[in-house]
C-alpha cells in the first residue's frame, strides 16, 4: 500500500480503479488495495489487467455487498467461490472466459443486476437468462472457443417486455 498512499487518504472514497499495463509481480498489493476498498464500502470498481495476464480476482471482492458497478478486463473468476453481489446493478466483463453455468451463477448471485455487458468473452454458446431485474444485455465479439473465430450461432433467450439486448460481432 505504500506505493499508492493516495488510495488511502479518504475513507469516503466510493470508487476504485486499477489499470495494469504490464505483467508485474505485485498481485499481493492489489489484493491488499481491494481489501481496503471493500472494507471502506466501495461502490464502483474498475479493474483492467494486462491483456494476457488473466489475473485472479481477489477473494475479498466476491462478497463486496456495497458494490454497485463492476468493470473487469482480463480477470479470472474462481469457480469455487460463492459470489454475493446483492447490490450490483451493472456488470461489464471484457476478455473473460465464461461458460453457460458461469453466467447462470453470476446472474443468481446478483439479484439487483440491471445491465450486463460481455465483450470479447469466450466459452459461452447459449444464454438462458432468468433474471427479473436484468433490463439490458450487450454482447460484443464473443467466441465459443479461444481457437475459433466469432461464433455465428450464438443464441440468447428469455427477454420479455421492456428489455433490450444487443448482439454484435466484428
Amino acid at each position: 500500500m505504500q506505493a499508492f498512499p493516495w488510495c488511502l487518504k479518504s475513507k469516503k472514497r466510493k470508487s476504485f480503479f486499477i489499470h495494469i499495463l504490464a505483467k508485474w509481480d505485485f498481485v499481493s498489493k492489489i489484493s491488499q488495495w481491494l481489501c481496503f476498498a471493500v472494507e471502506n464500502k466501495v461502490e464502483d470498481v474498475k479493474l483492467y489487467s494486462y491483456p494476457f495476464a488473466d489475473e485472479e480476482l481477489s477473494l475479498s471482492m466476491y462478497t463486496c455487498w456495497s458494490l454497485i458497478t463492476l468493470n473487469l478486463s482480463c480477470w479470472v473468476f474462481d469457480e469455487e467461490m460463492v459470489i454475493a453481489w446483492n447490490s450490483l446493478k451493472s456488470l461489464t466483463l471484457h476478455s473473460t472466459t465464461l461458460y453457460n453455468e458461469d453466467i447462470v451463477k453470476l446472474l443468481s448471485s446478483c439479484p439487483a443486476l440491471e445491465t450486463m455487458e460481455l465483450s470479447f468473452c469466450k466459452g459461452c454458446r447459449r444464454l438462458k437468462i432468468a433474471s427479473s431485474n436484468l433490463k439490458r444485455l450487450n454482447l460484443h465479439n464473443y467466441w465459443s472457443s479461444p481457437y475459433e473465430e466469432c461464433d455465428k450461432s450464438f443464441t440468447s433467450s428469455a427477454f420479455g417486455n421492456n428489455r433490450k439486448s444487443k448482439i454484435s460481432q466484428v
